[in-house]
């Protein structure tokens, strides 16, 4: 694999569909496992100056995981999908065309929502947060049809 190839296609992700339910995601998780560390300090008879030290140290704590969380949704979304002539890669992550034998597109409650879709490549790659405008099924089973096709 030439590390100088240019891809064939380049296709983006969604941002608003990678991103905001996972801020939404986060947000619930962080305030209930806020109300879960009220629940036990109402539980324990702890000193008042050292439980709200406590409540502090905890909100800082979710608010730097919540923080966290969200600047990795954003640089996964920031990645595009690039299609060489033998491969799919994200990252440092790839499928080769003829490890492919099926594509199979999938929709959950935030792909209805966002007006995207999901294709899973075997289970070994699952391409997300793609729009519906763009029909990259069709065109992923073309190149694993050329692939097949062609001496490597």
């Amino acid at each position: 694999m030439d590390a100088v190839q240019r891809p064939l296609y380049i296709l983006p992700q969604v941002k608003s569909r990678a991103i905001i339910p996972k801020i939404i995601n986060l947000l619930v998780l962080g305030a209930v496992f806020y109300l879960g560390v009220l629940l036990n300090l109402s539980l324990l008879e702890i000193d008042p100056r050292v439980n709200n030290l406590i409540l502090i140290a905890s909100a800082m704590a979710i608010i730097f995981c919540i923080l966290l969380g969200i600047i990795i949704a954003i640089i996964k979304a920031g990645r595009n999908y690039q299609f060489y002539r033998d491969r799919i890669a994200i990252g440092k992550k790839q499928i080769l065309y003829r490890e492919i034998k099926s594509v199979a597109g999938k929709k959950g409650f935030w792909d209805k929502l966002f007006q995207t879709y999901r294709l899973s490549l075997d289970n070994q790659m699952i391409i997300k947060n793609i729009p519906q405008t763009v029909n990259i099924a069709d065109y992923i089973k073309k190149l694993i049809d050329y692939s097949s096709q062609q001496p490597f």
